[in-house]
Parts: C-alpha cells; structure tokens; sequence
C-alpha cells in the first residue's frame, strides 16, 4: 500500500504497536539519540517525542530501529524486498508536479532564515556539529536535466550554513562539479520527514540517469506528488515535512565537489559504528526554509553495531547489490540478500560451475563491498548459525577468494585516502556442483542435511510448560 506521507506512515506504525510516544521533556543534545540506541539495541519502537527541550517541534526516532521495521518502510519484508526493487526500476512512474503542496505552508526565506530553530540532534560528545542525517538530498544534472536524490549526513554550521558529505562515486559530487567546473551555483533542495518509500528509494544505488523519484513511485504503485522549489526548479514531495532549500557556490578551494567553499566537519559516528575523521566538506548556502504546519522532525541514530545506522544502510544495499548482481547475471536465481556495511551475504541456485565464483568477484569490484559470501538457497541468510554451518562444511581454503587492490568507500577505517583501494575477500559456501568445487557430494548433498522439514510446526508449549 502506498502510503500519502510521512504522517500516514507513522500511522501505520502506532496501529501496529511499532511507534511510541515519549512525553517526558527530552534534550537534543545526546538524550534523544542515546533513547533511539537503546531501543534500537533491543529491536524496541520507534518513538515519537513530544516534549522537546527548547522546541516546540516533535521529533521522532528509531523508524530503522529493527530490520522488520526497516523493511515496512517500502511495505515488504526482507526476504522479498529486493525482487520488489527490481519490478520498481522497470516500473518507474512520472511524477505528479502539483501547484503548491503542505511543505510550503510555512516559508522563511533572507533574514527569517535560522537553522537552529530545527531541532537537529548531537549524537555523541565527540561530534563535531548538529547533525542531519534523513537529510534527502536532490540536485538536477545540469546537462540532463535528471535530478539525483541521496541520503547524506549534513552538519549544520550557523543559521544559514549547512556541509554535508559526498564522496566518489556519489552522484551528487559528480553533479555538483560539473555546475562549479562551469563557474555555476548548483542548486540543492533537503527533503525531511517524507513518504517512506522516497527515503529508501534514495539509499538502493539504482542506474546513474534515473530519478529516484520516479523510482520511489515504482516502489509505492503510485506518483510521487512534488511542487518547485521556491528558489530553483528542482522538484520535492509535496508532502515532506521540511524543505530546505539551497546552492553550492563556486569558491576557489579545490575538493571533493571541485572549487566552492569548504568547511571542517565531523567527528561523527559513521555507518561502520566508529568516529570518522575531521574532513573538509562543501558548503551549502541556504536559500529557503520550509515546512508544514507543526511539522515532525524526522532524526535516525548512529551508534555501534546495532544501531538505526546500519539497519537503514542494510534496507538500500539490499537493493543495490540485487540490482548489480541482475545487470551482470540476469537469469540467476537468488534466494534472499544480507546485505549492509561493506558486506553481503547472498543465497542462490547454481546451474553451471563456478556461478558462485563468478558472482562473488563481479560484486567484489562495486565500491561499496569489501566481503561477499555466497550460500546455497537451503540456508537462511539472516541466521547466523545456518551461514556459519555452510561456511564450515561447505568451504575450504581454496573457496576463499581474496583479491587484489580494488577501489573502496573512503569511509572505511582500515584504508588510507588517498588513493582508496583495499584488498577484499569472497567465500564460495556453496555446496559442489559438477567438480567446481572440491568435497565429498555423496554427503554433502545426497545424504544430507540431516533437517526436520515440520519441526517449525511443533509447539514446545504442547509437551511443557514455557
């Protein structure tokens, strides 16, 4: 079911018992995101605060805060999610440009303009800066005319300054360069707190030329309403929350997004759950706030493993990697994807030899993966003892494949910058097909595994007390 906006989605969330609401006066400052990563860390609700210090805004937390959850947000689950991604890319719908939208009902522009009447959170004591980090990001090619969205953390500077992180391959850097390379402002436009299927659609890596809008619209069945940006012509839902509007502006320091203004951001804790190091980042220069009536802030929690973080990246990479692995093996059968941090765990059927090899190492070339292990379709990808098992008695030595320096995400802490290269490993887990691989096939395969194909029918609170 498509859900109209973030507001229907929340919703949805306190039928099912998912969203709870805190009234108690809580702090911006590490309180709100040390409750998110507590709940997190034992896969509780999401929750909705109400009573926020210095703020009349409420803000809500933890939508990531179990894969199950992460999952609804693109109403599915996590065993069938990626097929719906695929079936979405060849489905993409238009958009539907409206005349006004409820994210215009307030509007502040030139001097009302003040980042700190939004309540961003600081996460931890060692962050650098008040962090957005559901920030939807959105800029148009200057060439096609196609915009790109992606979710980026974007620090906030002052009350009319903002950076936010993009690296290589990131198309929001490539785009933002081809405006500067031309002496050009490049406008951008921050969407928070918007239909859930737009915030996902942004983070599952589709082909460069294609707008996740679109795409987003594909996910939910139905055309993503947007209105123009008050200051440019870049298109936002309608029904977000907050819009803020912006323009990267050419400058004579030389970076990541080519010559503009850059400023020192972070510490902040980063996807693989440490603090990154201070960088220089662009500088956005804000143009236009605004909001709905009573708006929502929407904030997501970064801590170490478990945390929101890493829940959100796990439901777009599922998405990404699904989506590399049917460009170069269109007719493979995949089981289900585990996919996060640098990491992917995929289930499939071999047909020919050597398919799980072959998979491994194409995958191994994205950026975005440094370990790739491939099992068959009888083991549950999200079980950890059932990867493990066929890791042990369905691999050797010789079915580790490590590979040679390949281009990485500079995030990562076990590499140097630049020029960002690592050497990564694949695990072929897959039972021998046709001498593929070396192994006794009798046992592993004919005679085993020794598994109760009705155990999951039988209720131990038949036979005991529990």
């Amino acid at each position: 079911m498509p859900y109209k906006d973030f507001r229907e989605f929340l919703d949805f969330l306190d039928k099912k018992g998912e969203l709870k609401t805190c009234h108690k006066e809580v702090d911006t400052e590490i309180e709100i995101a040390k409750i998110t990563d507590k709940s997190s860390k034992v896969e509780g609700p999401a929750i909705l605060f109400t009573n926020v210090k210095g703020f009349d805004t409420q803000v809500v937390t933890g939508l990531f805060g179990n894969l199950d959850r992460g999952f609804l947000m693109m109403d599915s689950n996590k065993y069938e999610a990626f097929n719906k991604v695929a079936l979405a890319l060849e489905n993409m719908i238009p958009l539907n440009l409206l005349n006004d939208g409820p994210c215009q009902e307030i509007v502040k522009v030139k001097n009302d303009i003040d980042l700190n009447e939004i309540p961003t959170l600081w996460h931890h004591r060692k962050d650098s800066h008040r962090f957005i980090t559901t920030a939807n990001c959105r800029v148009k090619d200057p060439v096609t005319k196609i915009c790109n969205s992606s979710i980026n953390r974007v620090a906030v500077l002052g009350k009319d300054r903002l950076t936010f992180q993009s690296n290589p391959p990131h198309q929001l850097a490539f785009i933002a360069k081809q405006y500067l390379e031309k002496g050009l402002k490049c406008p951008i436009a921050l969407s928070i707190g918007t239909d859930p299927s737009i915030l996902v659609g942004s983070v599952c890596g589709i082909p460069p030329g294609t707008d996740e809008f679109e795409f987003a619209g594909g996910l939910r069945g139905a055309a993503v309403d947007v209105v123009k940006c008050l200051t440019s012509d870049i298109e936002v839902p309608a029904y977000s929350e907050l819009v803020i509007e912006g323009e990267i502006v050419p400058g004579d320091e030389d970076g990541v997004v080519g010559k503009t203004s850059y400023e020192f951001e972070s510490p902040f804790c980063e996807i693989h759950g440490y603090f990154g190091m201070q960088v220089r980042s662009p500088v956005i220069q804000v143009t236009a706030i605004s909001h709905r009536k009573n708006y929502i802030y929407h904030g997501l929690g970064t801590a170490e493993p478990p945390s929101e973080h890493q829940i959100f990246d796990a439901v777009g990479v599922q998405g990404d990697v699904y989506l590399a692995v049917k460009r170069a093996f269109p007719k493979l059968k995949i089981g289900a994807i585990n996919a996060g941090s640098f990491a992917a765990i995929i289930s499939m059927r071999k047909t020919e030899p050597g398919q799980a090899r072959q998979l491994i190492e194409a995958l191994l070339a994205k950026a975005g993966l440094k370990r790739v292990t491939v099992v068959d379709e009888d083991i549950d990808v999200f079980n950890p003892t059932q990867v493990d098992w066929a890791i042990q008695f369905r691999s050797c030595a010789d079915d580790y494949i490590l590979t040679s320096e390949l281009p990485a995400i500079n995030l990562d802490p076990m590499i140097s910058t630049p020029p960002n290269l690592l050497k990564k490993v694949g695990i072929d887990a897959t039972l021998p097909l046709k001498g593929d691989k070396t192994g006794v096939v009798e046992v592993l395969k004919d005679l085993g595994p020794a598994r109760y194909s009705d155990l999951d029918r039988l209720d131990l609170k038949d036979y005991i007390d529990i």
